[in-house]
């Protein structure tokens, strides 16, 4: 039964997906034109998804992108302002901190689309800045092959046990948004903080250079246990690979990753449109598609997860993106010198 509910969910979303073929007036009264340039981490395989999509649903609008992790595409950002201005219209990147930073620097265009009424309130810039687009839930993945169910780690402490010495990972906060997210939302938990990093590497934690690579070595069977995205799981299992995933008991990072205008965007009339198409029901169900939570609470979770988003959000771990987004370098730094030197 259990098979055929997931099976279901993959039909649904591939149903609904289609249907935004059909929906290329339903965004902006008059079509859109001309180019509009995205910059993004979300994975390559969901892009392409995307691509015909975008197409047929705005057939006169030229959409690219450049895809990087978070990190790569903020080094990306960071660049152009020092020449003057991006080349970006929209950024898609998993690190919701920066968000902040880039409407505290005046980077941002003001929009409230008029999909963001159905977005929870929680993702929502209040100033109208910016939006959740996607939720990354970041948990604990592990090898089933490896890890027997009474083994399973059921706190982040967990891994730090000895029992896993050498079979721990998790991804570079350096190279990552959605691991920075990770490590920022632990260090500034009371319960555990640094201690809690000093005895991962004393448990000779791996820090690879993204999720992929950790799911990687999970498969191979150089990792039991790792720090990691839900969705590389939920798509591992889809694919009857042999991982797992456990919601930490101390809290699972819900990750709102975001969507925003840049400022300086030569094309914010299809800017605005695109970002609409992003929130619509039809747009969320690429992101579904992509095995993350949606940020409408109107639709269904992605297939094979064992939560909701309304369920996981209840014990999640609090998380102040603001806050995060005064001192990212500072964490970075720390993480350096605690872990990886």
């Amino acid at each position: 039964m259990k098979r055929m509910r997931s099976k279901w969910a993959v039909l649904t979303a591939g149903l609904i997906l289609l249907s935004a073929v059909a929906a290329g007036s339903a965004f902006g009264a008059e079509p859109v034109k001309g180019k509009v340039m995205i910059y993004s981490s979300i994975y390559l395989h969901i892009i392409e998804q995307l691509k015909p999509v975008l197409k047929k649903t705005f057939p006169e609008l030229d959409v690219q992108w450049f895809y990087g992790g978070s990190e790569k595409v903020i080094a990306k950002l960071v660049a152009e302002f020092d020449q003057g201005s991006s080349m970006a219209d929209l950024i898609m990147i998993a690190d919701p901190a920066y968000y902040n930073t880039l409407k505290r620097d005046g980077r941002l265009l003001q929009y409230k689309s008029p999909n963001a009424k159905y977005v929870l309130p929680l993702w929502l810039d209040k100033d109208g800045y910016y939006s959740g687009v996607r939720i990354n839930v970041i948990g604990i993945a592990y090898n089933k092959n490896l890890v027997a169910a009474k083994d399973l780690p059921k706190t982040w402490w967990d891994l730090a046990d000895p029992k896993w010495r050498g079979k721990v990972g998790m991804p570079n906060p350096l190279l990552s948004g959605t691991a920075f997210a990770g490590t920022a939302g632990l260090v500034r938990s009371p319960k555990h903080g640094w201690p809690f990093f000093e005895a991962l590497r004393k448990n000779r934690i791996a820090c690879e250079p993204g999720n992929g690579a950790v799911e990687t070595k999970l498969l191979s069977g150089q990792l039991a246990v790792a720090m990691l995205l839900e969705e590389n799981v939920l798509k591992a299992i889809s694919e009857k690979k042999p991982l797992g995933f456990v919601y930490p008991s101390d809290g699972p990072v819900v990750n709102p990753s975001g969507i925003a205008i840049m400022k300086t965007s030569k094309n914010p009339a299809a800017a605005k449109t695109v970002y609409d198409f992003f929130l619509s029901k039809e747009g969320q169900q690429a992101i579904l598609a992509g095995w993350m939570h949606s940020v409408r609470p109107d639709m269904p979770p992605p297939a094979n997860a064992a939560m909701k988003i309304g369920e996981i959000n209840k014990f999640a771990m609090p998380m102040d993106w603001d806050a995060i987004s005064r001192d990212p370098d500072k964490v970075k730094e720390r993480f350096d010198k605690t872990v990886l030197r």
